[in-house]
């Protein structure tokens, strides 16, 4: 949205943050999406697997204000035991890299099942290009994302 956020944390003192707004550019619609986009999206809840509690807050609250219903679970076996319990998700969005179970060996257990939901890959380490990759079929998002991108991205991925 052309602004920036400051955050600035110290031991014993607490943390700052500051949120820099720049002027919507002239001609420009806003970002903000309708209240009847909006509620269409609340029906679609995101499994998100991600192993860092900060990262998975932060990646759940974008989606949340993109307005996505979201669940969060910490790694890919945590992730079938929601979709075992009966979850219903327009996609499931995990990290590549977790102890347990990794992205990409939660997308080859969830191949094996009836009707699986789309899975799509977030990751700063893992190789984004095709021919590097473990399977060229997954789609993948890299970190660091913006807000909008991230909401994009999930947009063309949700069923």
């Amino acid at each position: 949205m052309g602004g920036e956020v400051i955050l600035a944390s110290e031991l014993g003192s607490g943390t700052r943050i500051e949120m820099i707004v720049a002027q919507q550019p002239a001609g420009r619609p806003p970002i903000v999406e309708s209240q009847t986009a909006t509620s269409a999206k609340e029906e679609q809840c995101i499994l998100v697997v991600e192993d860092d509690p900060d990262v998975r807050e932060t990646i759940s609250e974008m989606l949340r204000i993109g307005g996505y219903s979201v669940q969060a679970v910490s790694n890919g076996e945590e992730a079938l035991v929601a979709l075992d319990n009966g979850g219903a998700f327009a996609l499931v969005l995990s990290d590549v890299v977790m102890p347990q179970m990794g992205g990409f060996e939660l997308a080859r257990k969830l191949r094996g099942r009836t009707s699986p939901p789309p899975l799509a890959l977030v990751s700063g380490y893992a190789p984004t290009t095709p021919h590097n990759r473990v399977d060229a079929t997954i789609s993948m998002i890299s970190k660091p994302f913006t807000l909008q991108r991230l909401l994009d991205f999930v947009g063309q991925h949700t069923v």
